[in-house]
């Protein structure tokens, strides 16, 4: 998140915005964290119905949370200079959003 916030050059101006989205990336990586560990609990006893089952669910959960996520950036990025977009635009191209907790550290 850190890389991200310097990446892309966040002014002063945009901190609110800033922190919103830093704040749902947040949520989104403990969300799925805590799904993926539910699923491993139960993994080794899941019939193949049940495990495709979880995993769907997971792929729904993650579709939301990235919902959420583009939600949150838009009124960031519409806050950007064209410069600033330029750089999300390829920053966001090559290297998705992280969606889980140690992903983000990195960033």
């Amino acid at each position: 998140i850190k890389l991200l916030h310097s990446e892309l050059g966040i002014t002063p101006a945009q901190e609110p915005e800033w922190t919103t989205f830093a704040e749902v990336m947040r949520d989104n990586a403990k969300h799925m964290e805590q799904r993926l560990n539910q699923r491993s609990t139960t993994f080794k006893e899941m019939t193949a119905v049940a495990n495709l089952d979880s995993y769907a669910a997971i792929a729904q959960e993650h579709a939301s949370d990235m919902q959420r996520l583009a939600n949150a950036f838009r009124p960031l990025y519409g806050s950007f200079s064209e410069e600033q977009k330029a750089t999300a635009d390829a920053i966001f191209r090559y290297r998705p959003p992280p969606h889980r907790a140690g992903t983000q550290q990195g960033r």
